[in-house]
């Protein structure tokens, strides 16, 4: 085997990693995944040609929650396969159930086209395959499209701002919660070809954005962004460009996440956030010091403002002894000052909830 081909070996830790992806994913149907020992062998086997990657496995776990999850949960057979047509990646499976509880047992992978075998297979392409997508009707300025997804379900996407950014909104049955609505697949492909057709009438356009309130919504919408970027040839604006560009300011006060395109092919130094984040999505808090002027700035990830103050004042020595009523997380990078990065806050069994006038502090200021 090539050194090249060693270096790009999935480790037991990274399929560890796509195991527990799936497992929470899966969770929802009440099927547990687990890989044996062969799959880890065969997944880095020469024989599949261009090796499999971890993003190709957690996108198709991905992909056959959304397309067959319901049915693999209540199949009768014992065993099947999961078939990627867009990546050729197959995976024989067994599903074992005792009692209520399911596991997903996959035995096997590897990447083959027109892979063979006796039991049925359960097929996925594209996430949001655009055919899915349903008519579009416009306004006069090519700024709001409706589409009827189903007889119950009208989706609205409304384009508001100038060329640089343009905010994008999107709602179903008046609902900011496009995921809510049933035929999400359908949903998406429909707002990311609405998204090219509105490039395409507004070629000035240079830039857009759109905002996730809630972090259980943030790994789709992230998945979103990056099927646009793809679809267009645009790319996506890593989160520490957004905060050090005065445009996106406004844009990063709107919910805990936003998502930013921009046009053209992205440079080498974002071409990182051209990937699909598979951790779990928390807001970025800088939590400064007012009555130290000269403190520091902490740069955080943390479920809320309170969790990040809390963790700053224990975890960081500079901070232990500043008056709690004194520090303050917002959202919004301070400027002229030192900011030291400390990853993410550790998970707790449990984080407190946001305080309401904290959060409603957080907002006056602009985080």
């Amino acid at each position: 085997m090539k050194i090249q081909e060693l270096l790009e070996d999935i480790s037991q830790q990274e399929l560890d990693q796509v195991e527990q992806f799936a497992d929470q994913l899966w969770a929802k149907l009440g099927v547990d995944v687990e890989f044996t020992r062969h799959f880890l062998d065969r997944v880095n086997d020469e024989r599949n040609g261009k090796p499999i990657t971890v993003d190709e496995l957690i996108a198709m776990f991905q992909k056959e929650f959304k397309t067959n999850g319901i049915q693999i949960s209540n199949m009768r057979r014992p065993e099947a396969v999961l078939k990627d047509l867009l990546t050729n990646i197959n995976i024989p499976f067994v599903l074992k159930k005792t009692g209520d509880q399911k596991q997903l047992v996959s035995k096997t992978v590897m990447r083959k086209r027109n892979f063979m075998s006796p039991d049925p297979a359960y097929v996925v392409k594209e996430l949001f395959e655009p055919e899915q997508a349903v008519n579009i009707k416009w306004n006069r300025t090519h700024r709001y499209a409706t589409a009827m997804v189903d007889p119950k379900t009208r989706l609205e996407i409304n384009f508001t701002g100038n060329f640089d950014p343009v905010s994008i909104e999107f709602s179903v049955n008046d609902q900011y919660d496009i995921t809510g609505g049933g035929n999400v697949s359908a949903i998406f492909a429909t707002v990311i070809e609405s998204v090219k057709q509105f490039v395409q009438k507004n070629p000035m356009v240079k830039s857009v954005y759109f905002t996730a309130g809630e972090q259980s919504r943030a790994k789709m919408y992230d998945t979103l962004a990056k099927r646009v970027a793809r679809q267009i040839g645009w790319h996506v604006v890593p989160y520490d460009d957004m905060v050090t560009d005065e445009k996106y300011r406004t844009a990063l006060s709107y919910g805990d996440f936003t998502f930013a395109l921009e046009k053209g092919a992205a440079p080498e130094h974002r071409q990182a956030a051209q990937k699909p984040q598979h951790g779990e999505f928390m807001p970025i808090f800088y939590v400064t010091s007012f009555e130290n002027p000269e403190l520091f700035a902490v740069k955080i990830k943390a479920k809320n403002g309170d969790v990040a103050e809390q963790w700053v004042m224990k975890n960081v020595p500079e901070y232990k002894n500043e008056d709690p009523f004194g520090v303050f997380a917002n959202k919004t990078m301070p400027r002229n000052k030192k900011i030291i990065d400390k990853g993410q806050v550790p998970n707790p069994a449990k984080a407190p909830a946001e305080h309401p006038l904290a959060s409603a502090l957080r907002n006056k200021l602009g985080a």
